[in-house]
């Protein structure tokens, strides 16, 4: 249930500036695995989802600078299979938490 500790420091105090989130488009599910590989590599790369609707992935990444963001987008969309990238950029954070309420599940609790 704990996957580990650690401290939670603000990118911002470390010159992070840039917060974004990359939908991305791959040819078939056969690269799928090379990707994940290429992302593993990358410490910009925040977190890796594959997804429903109109892409197969979501990364979120943080960089210092769009000029990173930019070398980013470019390594990305020479990966093998990758054939499209869509790039939000965060304006302001509100909410970033990976907190989850601990309850007990109905089965638990009886």
């Amino acid at each position: 249930m704990i996957r580990g500790y650690h401290a939670v420091i603000s990118s911002d105090a470390l010159g992070y500036d840039v917060t974004a989130f990359i939908f991305v488009d791959a040819e078939s599910s056969d690269v799928y695995s090379q990707f994940r590989k290429n992302c593993l590599k990358r410490a910009d790369i925040l977190e890796v989802h594959a997804i429903t609707g109109t892409a197969s992935h979501i990364v979120k990444v943080r960089v210092r600078n769009t000029s990173q963001l930019e070398e980013l987008l470019s390594v990305m969309q020479r990966w093998k299979g990758v054939t499209r990238t869509v790039t939000h950029v965060v304006l302001s954070t509100h909410k970033e938490t990976q907190n989850l309420e601990i309850k007990p599940t109905s089965a638990e609790s009886k």
